[in-house]
């Protein structure tokens, strides 16, 4: 085989390569990310819901298991409040939040 069929055959390989590193690099960085809820309120207040064990402030593990993080923190003084709920007592928070929901739901408008 001469130099020119090499190179052709090679092109399309190196730019299948081209296309697929970065994405498999973006997989991989997908997955050292931990995924993260933010919702910020009308008034500006801050809500930030994420995986995680450990005291912000301290660094020092809070639960003895997996646990999520939920962060809020008020626009106005930027006062914070952090709950950490163990991951199997989230169902019962959704379901706390879906009574609440309803609640609100049936209450007239102020």
């Amino acid at each position: 085989m001469n130099a020119a069929r090499v190179t052709g055959a090679l092109c399309p390989l190196v730019a299948l390569l081209a296309l697929a590193v970065p994405a498999l690099m973006t997989l991989r960085d997908r997955r050292e990310v931990p995924m993260t809820f933010h919702y910020t309120d009308p008034d500006g207040d801050h809500l930030t819901i994420s995986p995680g064990l450990t005291d912000a402030a301290t660094g020092q593990s809070i639960l003895d298991a997996a646990a999520i993080t939920i962060t809020a923190q008020r626009h106005r003084d930027g006062q914070t409040a952090t709950v950490y709920v163990p991951v199997d007592q989230v169902e019962e928070l959704v379901a706390g939040l879906r009574d609440v929901r309803r609640q609100a739901a049936t209450q007239e408008p102020r």
